[in-house]
């Protein structure tokens, strides 16, 4: 035969005679399943794998086959899925010598527990929400059904970053910084180990609504400044700030704060033309946020961005309204957002990981080294000890140098880094 080449409209043209010889390929001489038989639960697949002998036939294909499609299922690629209870044998052949088979034989059973469904909230505020308990709130099985009159009383929880979570053994979690976790709960059901996860969003946002500190008693005045309720149908209830003289102040005690860097948003209503208000300097733990804020605008509530502060630990914290002029003001909340800064907790935990990575190599001299860490962990608090990386290496180091202490081992090292 010849194969022609042209171009365009087949005003240039060129042939090439080719000649077809005898191949003589490699055959395939044995196929085999790795599985020889398998126990499904309804619902649940599985990949065969199958190994055509020797490795370098020339055709490699296979084709699946099952003897009863309401038992077990096989796709051309191999997945088995289990469809029914029964048994089922799947057959693979060699595409280019059909002879050359090998069986698996499936057993399906009923469904199986595969997974666990939790309850969970998907955000966290670790200024302002309580700890939530995570829950199980049902057994997912290989069918897709989720059982509910089957949940393990048994589980252990895990958290994937201890900067932002942590979970105490009876699965309350425990807000400690900004970002996100996944939080894993695994558990043995019909004697199978089984696990769930749950991706909760952590936020650190604290609102203080300044007319119920005000209502609260957390409202100092000084000088002739006073504070007063008042409601009309714009507004509603609402507090008024009289600054009557320039400098006058007027502070709201925002009670305890963590250690950290915090964005300030003030959210207030705007005086008008014809109502105006006056200009305010506002301050939190007597720094300056903002000057000299003019909050005479077109009448409307609107959020006033006030930048950002570093506080310090403590149970008093203040944000003051200074009058420039003497006038008014109707705010409505404070917001700060945590926006860095370190937590005590975490600082705490920390430290004891560093004592744990120092012990190194675990040798007869390490006696000290694994006391103080040990010591250091057992002196912190429950949700402190939870944030510790490294106390399986620690464990580790203690078992090694009681071998040591007892001349039944070589020195070694602690295990992780």
């Amino acid at each position: 035969p010849y194969i022609t080449v042209s171009y365009g409209s087949g005003l240039f043209e060129n042939s090439c005679k080719v000649t077809v010889e005898d191949f003589n390929g490699v055959s395939v001489t044995s196929i085999h399943l790795e599985d020889e038989q398998l126990t499904l639960g309804v619902g649940e697949k599985i990949r065969l794998n199958a190994v055509v002998l020797p490795s370098n036939a020339s055709d490699q294909r296979v084709s699946y086959s099952t003897s009863n499609a309401n038992v077990a299922s096989v796709t051309s690629d191999g997945q088995v899925k289990a469809i029914g209870v029964g048994e089922a044998v799947i057959t693979v052949s060699s595409v280019s010598n059909p002879n050359l088979t090998d069986t698996c034989k499936v057993t399906v059973k009923a469904a199986v527990p595969t997974g666990l469904q939790l309850k969970a909230s998907d955000t966290l505020n670790a200024m302002s929400d309580g700890d939530e308990k995570l829950a199980i709130s049902g057994v997912i099985y290989s069918d897709g059904s989720i059982k509910t009159d089957n949940l393990p009383d048994t589980v252990e929880f895990a958290t994937d970053n201890k900067k932002v979570l942590v979970v105490k053994a009876d699965g309350t979690m425990v807000p400690v910084g900004v970002g996100t976790a996944t939080v894993t709960a695994t558990a043995t059901v019909d004697g199978k180990k089984i696990s769930g996860e749950a991706e909760i969003q952590v936020t650190a946002t604290a609102t203080y609504n300044l007319l119920q500190l005000y209502r609260d008693q957390k409202c100092a005045t000084s000088g002739t400044s006073k504070a007063e309720e008042g409601k009309n149908t714009t507004d509603g209830e609402f507090l008024k700030l009289y600054g009557n003289a320039a400098g006058n102040e007027i502070s709201f005690n925002l009670g305890n704060i963590d250690a950290g860097k915090y964005q300030v948003t003030l959210y207030t209503k705007f005086g008008s033309a014809k109502y105006p208000y006056g200009v305010w300097t506002l301050k939190m733990d007597g720094k300056t946020l903002k000057e000299d804020i003019n909050f005479t605008d077109n009448g409307v509530w609107k959020s006033v961005d006030l930048g950002e502060v570093i506080l310090t630990d403590g149970n008093n914290h203040t944000f003051t309204f200074v009058s420039k002029d003497g006038g008014t003001l109707v705010p409505g909340t404070v917001t700060l957002t945590r926006i860095g800064g370190e937590n005590p907790d975490l600082k705490a935990a920390e430290a004891v990981d560093k004592l744990i990575e120092a012990i190194g190599t675990v040798t007869k001299d390490s006696g000290d080294a694994i006391k103080a860490a040990r010591t250091a962990y057992d002196n912190l608090t429950d949700v402190q000890k939870l944030m510790v990386e490294k106390l399986d290496v620690l464990t580790a180091a203690e078992e090694a140098y009681q071998k040591l202490q007892a001349g039944t081992s070589k020195p070694g090292t602690s295990g992780g880094s």
